[in-house]
């Protein structure tokens, strides 16, 4: 099992919207990010976070799987596959990483067996203190990687 030298800790869930906004630009056109409740992912944390992503000299979608219903769409840097299939392995059992917020991964993939407290099924996890994404769906990582690399004015 590779190493890695550091977690995420703050994880922005992400909702994919059934038609875009055409007022918006990015990934704010296709993308939601609900309300997460602490100010860590307020006051500019997701605009630094997606510049970091956007300067990134590589940008892969790949994708982590783990069994037959879970598999996870990677975009972000290359060195961090490595955190982020450790991240999506641990956001999938029964002790978890302590975030500033819960992701729902778990009740996402099986939530027939989690029935624990938590907000619904997401279809994309932002680790905005890195540079990766996972998304459950490939064309999902594949929209967020074409809003990455268009024009910014």
């Amino acid at each position: 099992m590779e190493r890695i030298t550091s977690k995420p800790y703050l994880v922005q869930r992400i909702n994919v919207l059934t038609e875009q906004r055409e007022n918006k630009k990015s990934v704010d056109r296709w993308f939601a990010f609900p309300y997460m409740g602490s100010a860590e992912f307020e006051f500019g944390a997701l605009p630094k976070a997606l510049k970091r992503l956007r300067e990134l000299p590589i940008v892969a979608v790949d994708h982590i799987k783990l069994g037959t219903r879970e598999v996870a769409w990677f975009v972000g840097a290359e060195s961090e596959v490595p955190t982020a299939r450790a991240f999506f392995i641990d956001q999938l059992g029964p002790k978890l990483w302590l975030l500033k917020e819960r992701t729902s991964i778990k009740q996402t993939y099986h939530p027939a067996e989690d029935r624990s407290l938590g907000y619904g099924a997401f279809d994309g996890w932002w680790a905005i203190d890195m540079t990766f994404c996972l998304f459950k769906q490939q064309q999902h990582a594949e929209l967020w990687l074409k809003c990455l690399k268009e024009k910014q004015p």
